[in-house]
């Protein structure tokens, strides 16, 4: 288990599983609470936001 925490918002969208990816891939721990102690809070933009990048 990680000592490093991530909430990731907006997680269930395509770019939000690759926010998650990202910070499992870096050895955090993901989780859904919003309450300290956190590291990080990442907010993942609708998908439809990126449709000109993908």
């Amino acid at each position: 288990m990680s000592d490093l925490t991530a909430t990731v918002i907006g997680a269930s969208g395509r770019m939000g599983r690759e926010h998650v990816a990202a910070y499992e891939a870096c050895g955090f721990e993901i989780t859904s609470k919003l309450r300290p102690p956190l590291d990080i809070i990442s907010i993942a933009s609708p998908d439809s936001d990126h449709a000109g990048l993908v």
